[in-house]
Order: structure tokens, then sequence, then C-alpha cells
């Protein structure tokens, strides 16, 4: 993905494109036709780090069964 300017991230981070557009296009190189998608954002910013969802112990919820 193609992005203006340097952007303030490191290999390996989860990031979000803002802006983001898809661009198809296509060559012909030696009689041979190619094709794809480019992309382009306006920036990238850091994805917000996900929370793990609490599990509930084995003991909670058998003690919400007898209830």
């Amino acid at each position: 993905m193609a992005v203006p300017g340097d952007q303030e991230v490191t290999i390996g981070q989860i990031v979000t494109p803002v802006g983001l557009v898809a661009f198809p296009w296509e060559q012909y190189i030696g009689g041979e036709k190619r094709w794809g998608v480019a992309f382009r954002a306006e920036k990238l910013a850091i994805a917000a780090a996900a929370r793990p969802v609490p599990v509930p112990s084995a003991e909670s919820s058998a003690s919400a069964d007898v209830a």
C-alpha cells in the first residue's frame, strides 16, 4: 500500500488505513496480460490494542447455573 510521506509505524504493527482507495490496473508485457489492484491511503493510523475478552472460570459458571 502506498502512502505519502514518512509514517510513524514499524514493521509488524497493526494499522488502520485512512482514506483508502483501490485502483484496478492492467498491462500487456510480451503479449501477456497482467492485472491487479493497487491500494493507496492518505495515512496509516496505529490500530488500538484489542483488550482480551474475559473468560468465565468453571467455578463462576457452575454457580450461575445453580441459581
